[in-house]
């Protein structure tokens, strides 16, 4: 049912917050390697940064709703769940959005590389 799409949301999000924050560390970490000096001189390095701090907010956001989600019993149905559903629905969107976004640049730095 709904509780377990809800849990398995916070795993996989908070996996994805991990992988992204791991990457955000490397990218730290290669700061005078030639793809980093490229996105650099690209101007895109305070780009791609942004891009990743907003994934990272999106699926941490998300990862909470559903945990609270799962606190919630949506067997008696009330008027606000539709609303909240909404809101899920949505965060989790942008959440997949801004992944597929940092995937597609990763993509196109590695073929350049």
């Amino acid at each position: 049912g709904m509780k377990d799409v809800l849990g398995a949301v916070v795993n996989i999000a908070a996996i994805f917050v991990a992988f992204l924050s791991t990457i955000w560390s490397i990218l730290i970490a290669m700061e005078s390697k030639r793809v980093i000096q490229l996105l650099q001189d690209a101007g895109y390095d305070k780009l791609l940064f942004d891009y990743l701090t907003s994934a990272i907010r999106w699926l941490l956001l998300l990862s909470i709703i559903s945990a609270i989600g799962l606190l919630i019993d949506f067997s008696k149905p009330q008027d606000w769940h539709r609303y909240a559903f909404s809101f899920w629905l949505f965060d989790l969107a942008t959440s997949l959005i801004s992944c597929w976004r940092i995937m597609r640049i990763f993509t196109m730095v590695l073929r350049f590389k």
